[in-house]
């Protein structure tokens, strides 16, 4: 059956009717995860039905789903004359449980008869339980970051911090840099001895203006953010950024005399 027929004279004009005799209906049912009322449709349902008789009109419904695309339709049929006004609404559903299919069924007829008819209703909530499962099975496949609490996103940045922070300590009481093996016949002892004082001086640089500021000046002067990843042709223009940093008045470490 076509959703709506060319000639819709005989069917507005019933309508028209039918509208101008359907008082408002009151809200029968609540919804508590809103805390709002609503207006059933079976309530609907039977304050309307002796007015579309009245009129000789009748409404049927029909569903179609395909893929992940849901259509409910509605259909307006004036009797005498077999003219009809249809609408439909679409849904795009991420799981098919028959409760949640009937939740959008619900919900999507009692929108259709509402919106064609013109009708005064409370809330309409009904279509709540399809969408809040969706947005559930969502929310636990594709969890985004920027969906993280601030104070969350700081915590996680601090372990990190506190991370690296623990092996560089390491590393330089072991009197390597970290994430370096020993110097090979490769690296001269003047090179090894210049990632030895960077590593001392950039733990020293943290404990005094803090890990997030260190990594801001790795960044800006060697372009990252860990000091392990140094390049080594950049070890004489780091040292004398972090030496700037803390200043001429603060005294070189023990390593760093015996490596100087």
């Amino acid at each position: 059956m076509r959703l709506n027929t060319r000639a819709q004279g005989r069917i507005l004009m019933a309508l028209l009717n039918i509208v101008g005799e359907i008082p408002a209906l009151k809200a029968t049912g609540t919804n508590d995860r809103c805390q709002s009322t609503y207006t059933r449709l079976g309530d609907i349902l039977h304050a309307i039905k002796p007015t579309l008789a009245k009129h000789q009109v009748m409404v049927t419904y029909s569903t179609t789903m395909r893929d992940q695309s849901f259509t409910v339709q509605q259909r307006l049929i004036h009797v005498p004359t077999g003219e009809t006004l249809g609408t439909k609404i679409q849904f795009r559903i991420d799981c098919g449980a028959p409760h949640e299919i009937a939740s959008l069924i619900t919900y999507a007829r009692r929108y259709l008869l509402a919106s064609t008819l013109n009708l005064e209703l409370g809330v309409d909530d009904d279509g709540q339980q399809a969408q809040a499962t969706a947005q559930q099975q969502h929310d636990r496949s594709t969890e985004q970051p920027s969906h993280r609490s601030p104070s969350r996103q700081r915590a996680q940045q601090e372990k990190q911090i506190a991370m690296a922070a623990d092996s560089e300590a390491q590393a330089a009481a072991a009197g390597q840099a970290p994430g370096h093996a020993e110097p090979t016949g490769a690296q001269s002892e003047e090179e090894a001895q210049k990632k030895t004082i960077m590593t001392n001086l950039y733990i020293r640089l943290k404990s005094i203006i803090g890990g997030n500021e260190a990594e801001r000046l790795l960044l800006k002067c060697a372009n990252c953010r860990f000091i392990q990843m140094v390049p080594s042709e950049q070890y004489n223009h780091v040292i004398a950024e972090i030496k700037t940093r803390l200043g001429p008045t603060t005294p070189a470490s023990s390593d760093e005399a015996n490596a100087a």
